[in-house]
């Protein structure tokens, strides 16, 4: 037992034994009578020393769990701004009986909204044994968990005004009255137990232990209602009394309760525990018993309905009257929960939809990648290999066409052979640029100028008639790349569009650039008939010209150039017809991001 434990141990002690002075040390004569037929015994001191302890102990319990709500964060939040508003209705109750025979000088009246108080007052602390503040939860569920204790705060509503209030202001009837409300008392107490237990039993770390506290406080109180109802009913108690001696200890028992939620660490999310996988079927404690009062309702109406005898025709015609409207409540409040759960299944099924788009293209580009990283290896030696020969035949074509006294004939077909092996060197060439062997160079470029350059290397034929049309963004951030190799896309990407659009009526190119913090995207639109498969257009040797007119590897030398530079290209045809081609880049980092990456890494 850690220090501060030991003297709230002390000090509680104290006041029990304080309250066992008062209790059996003061006089019991001066016994007078008061309104209401009630008697107080003991003299005015023990009855104002007994409230006003009471009151004050209440008062603190109640202050220390609004200092724990004020404290904790999340779902512990919930739990005690929970236990806060059920302390504070018992605090309340304490109050009225200050009021009456401190203040007032009266006796507490036995039909008073006091007992209300002291029944509603397990309501919000129940609710709060759901909330399962050592489990990391979505802040989605505390709207349930607020709309779970609305229907059973109206459901422990109903239950008392069915069961209590038809002898309080129908009919009224003190022993029934009495009767009924120890049974509702009972019951309340002990479903607050059952609801302990099963938080202790499922709890784990330091809430295990302010589970075992409330558990050991409720119990005693519970204990202690029953008797002190006894002896309520049989004029019996009194302030002041014997019986508060246990009340006084009880009270003692939930302040230390509170203490301990101020004395254990505040965990942060992440500290917490994880929450299990859900079992199939599983359910949180106040949804269940949610469930419960919401069937429950309508089944009462219908015994109230058809089982009327012995029963009072007033007392039947109010239960009636409170049994519809809770059952208007608690159908709204369902309806509104429902709501919630519909709206929150959307919002998860838009959030796994966009979560597998997401997947699926990073799987594509995986995919994509390896694919172009195995065929890249494969290409760039095949291109080394083929290029010695290549290099002999050029040589030797050459040295044929420029010898002096060489066949016509001879020199011609030396010209011809030359001309196929510049041809396949071009293609070689290209294998190179698909592999990537080429080095990167990188520097600080602006888009707008790396467009303008590939539209006049474009050199788009007459024939083709096409317009470009050239959207500049504003503020565009430079990027970090490798003019050549940008510029090479983008030359590709202008001269493909243009080639798209060849039987086109209308051939117009939209090139646009829109910018931001971390990137730079350019958009190539054409007018043509778009393109049959968007997904494989990007894969090696994929091509829908004709035999002859192309390899397949543009595209592909495109997209990992793109890729090396940390960008992304993309492809999808346009509703209205044509295909974009869109290309992504980062932007380029200011000097202070460079110099905090460069300290960075060297920490590193």
């Amino acid at each position: 037992m850690t220090r501060r434990s030991k003297i709230w141990l002390g000090v509680a002690l104290f006041v029990i034994a304080l309250q066992g002075a008062v209790s059996y040390g003061v006089s019991r004569t001066g016994v007078y009578h008061l309104p209401f037929h009630l008697v107080v015994q003991g003299g005015f001191f023990k009855t104002a020393f007994a409230d006003l302890s009471q009151f004050l102990i209440g008062g603190f319990v109640t202050a220390v769990a609004i200092i724990n709500a004020i404290r904790s964060r999340g779902a512990a939040r919930v739990f005690w701004l929970l236990m806060s508003i059920g302390f504070s209705l018992w605090f309340a109750d304490l109050g009225l009986w200050a009021y009456y025979e401190v203040l007032a000088r009266t006796g507490v009246p036995h039909l008073t909204i006091g007992d209300t108080l002291l029944f509603l007052h397990l309501v919000p602390i129940v609710a709060a044994l759901g909330v399962r503040p050592e489990r990391a939860r979505d802040p989605m569920g505390r709207q349930r968990t607020w709309l779970d204790l609305a229907v059973l705060l109206t459901y422990w509503l109903y239950f008392y005004a069915l069961m209590v209030m038809p002898y309080e202001f129908v009919n009224p009837d003190l022993p029934a009255y009495n009767f009924n409300f120890d049974l509702v008392d009972k019951v309340g107490h002990w479903t607050l137990m059952i609801a302990l237990a099963v938080a202790f039993i499922r709890s784990r770390g330091p809430w295990r232990k302010v589970y075992l506290f409330f558990s050991v406080a409720s119990l005693s109180y519970a204990v202690f209602s029953d008797i002190a109802n006894l002896a309520i009913d049989e004029d019996a108690y009194y302030s002041g009394s014997p019986y508060d001696i246990l009340l006084v200890g009880t009270m003692c028992a939930f302040a230390y309760a509170v203490l301990q939620g101020r004395w254990m660490p505040q965990s942060t999310p992440d500290e917490l525990l994880p929450e299990p996988t859900p079992r199939k079927g599983a359910l949180r404690w106040p949804a269940i018993m949610g469930m419960v009062a919401t069937v429950s309702t309508p089944v009462i109406g219908f015994v109230l309905l058809k089982y009327p005898h012995g029963m009072n025709p007033a007392v039947r015609e109010f239960r009636l009257a409170i049994t519809l409207v809770a059952m208007c409540l608690l159908v709204f409040f369902v309806f509104l929960k429902q709501t919630l759960l519909q709206r929150d299944l959307v919002n998860s099924l838009a959030s796994v939809s966009d979560a597998f788009i997401d997947l699926k293209r990073v799987k594509n580009q995986l995919v994509q990648s390896e694919k172009l990283a195995s065929m890249g290896r494969l290409l760039a030696g095949a291109a080394h290999e083929i290029n010695n020969p290549l290099t002999a035949i050029l040589g030797y074509s050459d040295l044929i066409s420029h010898t002096d006294g060489v066949d016509p004939e001879a020199r011609s077909m030396a010209d011809k052979i030359g001309h196929q092996a510049r041809r396949t060197k071009m293609l070689v060439e290209d294998l190179l640029k698909f592999s990537q062997e080429t080095p990167t160079q990188r520097s600080l470029n602006e888009v707008h100028v790396l467009l303008d350059n590939a539209i006049k290397i474009a050199a788009l034929e007459p024939s083709h008639a096409v317009k470009v049309e050239l959207s500049i963004g504003e503020n565009l951030p430079m990027v970090a790349v490798d003019s050549a190799q940008i510029l090479q896309v983008f030359v590709h990407l202008i001269r493909n569009a243009a080639d798209a659009m060849r039987d086109a009526v209308v051939r117009v190119l939209h090139i646009t650039t829109r910018g931001g913090s971390a990137q730079v995207q350019i958009e190539f639109a054409d007018s043509g008939a778009g393109v049959r498969e968007p997904d494989l257009v990007f894969d090696p040797f994929y091509t829908t010209k004709s035999p002859g007119k192309g390899t397949g590897l543009g595209l592909s030398a495109c997209y990992g150039i793109v890729q090396k530079h940390g960008g992304q290209i993309t492809c999808h045809n346009r509703p209205q017809g044509g295909a974009i081609f869109t290309v992504t880049l980062p932007a380029a980092q200011k000097p202070q991001e460079q110099n905090a990456t460069s300290a960075s890494a060297s920490r590193d």
